[in-house]
């Protein structure tokens, strides 16, 4: 049974298989078989295990500790994917693969100082693929709905107007502390794809994620508009209107179009970048030498498309999109 429940079956997304072993069956077995549980404690958090290899005073522990969570970023890997993929190795500073070979190769030590080198790391798992306590409930009452409710804040407990007004806070508190919160506000044209990410990573830390700012206005002010966590922020700190992303991006290139005299090519790439800008919200030198534009010749061949004046195009655009005009 144990060796049909190891069969992967990508179809469901299988990553795990438990063990209901009623009559202790498993006890005997153990000493005579290789398979041992990949994870000792499953709802154990990987902050904890960080600390735990980090503060822990015994080599033999601490280094439990590293296999523990090692198994479960393996487990978890799956759900790195697209934006959670970059906000990990922007929070990791290398990706799942090195990540993982480090941890298997490395000493006790050098795993404790990288993860004390990396504090946002062990939060930012336990928040993109959590623990899930998986609980069974016996009850012999009927069940009845009496309310639906969404709470807010890091213990879902807030109101989304106090919770607003705390992310209004903690913009305004950190705006010297993190850079990016600064550029976002002042200088939206240098905001990079990296600065982004890492700003995304400190709000999530604090419980400002994207989708829950937007879920607390619209509860707030009963109106839902996907303005993309810049236009929040900028909306909190600077009383600037809430206009769907999209369609800022379409103004500013309306705008645009205006003031320059675009050839049949660089009009279609400028489309191309501005389905890429409503994606990504930055798009930036790194960008083009991405993806499906690094195919296509990257940063280099576009900017002779613009005649070498494509960084200053790309500027000027992230200038109209947070112009706050009719």
């Amino acid at each position: 049974m144990i060796g049909r429940a190891t069969r992967l079956c990508d179809e469901i997304g299988k990553q795990r298989f438990r063990i209901f072993d009623a009559v202790d069956l498993y006890a005997a077995l153990k000493d005579v078989t290789d398979m041992k549980p990949v994870v000792v404690n499953p709802l154990v958090s990987f902050e904890q295990l960080a600390k735990e290899v980090i503060e822990g005073k015994e080599e033999e522990f601490r280094r439990a500790s590293i296999e523990e969570l090692l198994a479960k970023l393996q487990r978890k890997k799956r759900a790195l994917k697209g934006e959670a993929e970059e906000r990990f190795r922007t929070a990791a500073g290398m990706d799942v693969k090195e990540l993982a070979h480090l941890l298997k190769n490395s000493g006790v030590g050098e795993a404790a100082e990288y993860l004390l080198g990396h504090p946002a790391l062990a939060g930012f798992l336990d928040r993109t693929v959590g623990n899930v306590a998986y609980r069974t409930v016996v009850s012999d009452k009927a069940d009845e709905l009496r309310e639906i409710t969404h709470g807010y804040g890091k213990h879902g407990s807030g109101r989304p107007g106090d919770y607003l007004e705390a992310f209004r806070a903690f913009v305004e508190n950190n705006m010297n502390k993190l850079p990016a919160l600064m550029v976002v506000t002042q200088r939206p044209r240098d905001l990079t794809r990296d600065d982004l990410r890492a700003l995304k990573l400190a709000l999530d830390e604090q419980g400002f994620g994207e989708t829950s700012v937007r879920t607390a206005w619209r509860d707030q002010k009963n109106e839902d508009i996907a303005a993309t966590i810049v236009g929040y922020i900028r909306q909190l700190a600077l009383g600037s209107p809430l206009v769907p992303y999209t369609e800022r991006v379409d103004r500013a290139v309306q705008r645009i179009r205006k003031a320059h005299r675009f050839t049949d090519p660089q009009n279609k790439w400028l489309d191309r970048i501005a389905t890429q800008v409503k994606h990504e919200t930055v798009v930036d030198k790194a960008s083009l030498d991405m993806g499906q534009f690094k195919a296509d010749g990257g940063f280099a061949r576009l900017n002779k498309v613009f005649d070498g004046k494509l960084e200053t195009l790309l500027g000027e655009l992230a200038d109209e999109v947070w112009k706050d005009v009719g």
